[in-house]
């Protein structure tokens, strides 16, 4: 009863959206609502309800592109914390610290996750260098045009792996390049970069490979660029 009286209101359950001053747990309990918003059956019963979620299409594509196979697990962690907008750039650590924001590569703009990772000239050299490296059609213009590329890559299941796998290794080596810049003063070149990318990916496919010997289409791929 306090509920409807604090909040529904009447209101029709599945068309109420809470206020802004509405408390953080009412929130979360309105975003899971909508999660089950294409729930077929009359008569919930937790178990269904909780299988019928793990089957449902509801997780972002990113999550396939950043938990690939092939991927390198310290690449996808920080590749998980950049999808998710949760990378400490400066830009975050100034709302909260008084420091300066100034982006440790250009020394002109503000370091944001967009700037750093896409409008940088260093990452846009990498970015360039990396796609030209491999002839691959990727739009490295901002996260989400990046993921959208991603996503409309034609290619076999596998060597789709491999592409998420080589961006999400493009996304760690920015982030650790800009670490080395702002804590040691140590500066690397997009080139050097690149072809620690190509080892670190080449000796993580010959690792997969050896367990199922499936994965020649992607060795060749590599090898021969």
């Amino acid at each position: 009863q306090w509920v409807h009286g604090r909040y529904i209101r009447g209101m029709d359950w599945w068309m109420y959206t809470p206020k802004g001053d509405a408390s953080w747990y009412w929130k979360k309990i309105h975003k899971i609502k909508q999660l089950f918003c294409n729930y077929s059956k009359d008569e919930y019963k937790v178990n269904e309800g909780y299988r019928w979620l793990l089957n449902s299409d509801c997780r972002p594509y990113w999550t396939t592109m950043v938990w690939s196979r092939i991927s390198i697990p310290r690449h996808s962690i920080t590749a998980w914390f950049f999808m998710h907008q949760r990378l400490p750039v400066l830009s975050r650590l100034g709302q909260h610290m008084d420091i300066s924001t100034i982006c440790s590569f250009c020394q002109h703009h503000i370091e944001t996750q967009d700037h750093l990772f896409f409008e940088c000239p260093f990452a846009k050299e990498l970015w360039d260098k990396f796609t030209a490296e491999w002839s691959l059609n990727l739009d490295a213009r901002g996260r989400e045009a990046l993921i959208l590329s991603l996503k409309r890559l034609k290619l076999t299941r596998k060597m789709r792996g491999l592409v998420h796998a080589m961006s999400n290794a493009v996304i760690y080596h920015i982030w650790q390049a800009r670490n080395m810049l702002l804590f040691k003063n140590e500066t690397y070149q997009a080139t050097s970069i690149l072809r620690d990318i190509k080892t670190q990916i080449i000796q993580r496919v010959l690792q997969i490979h050896q367990c199922n010997h499936s994965y020649t289409s992607c060795i060749d791929f590599l090898l021969r660029r």
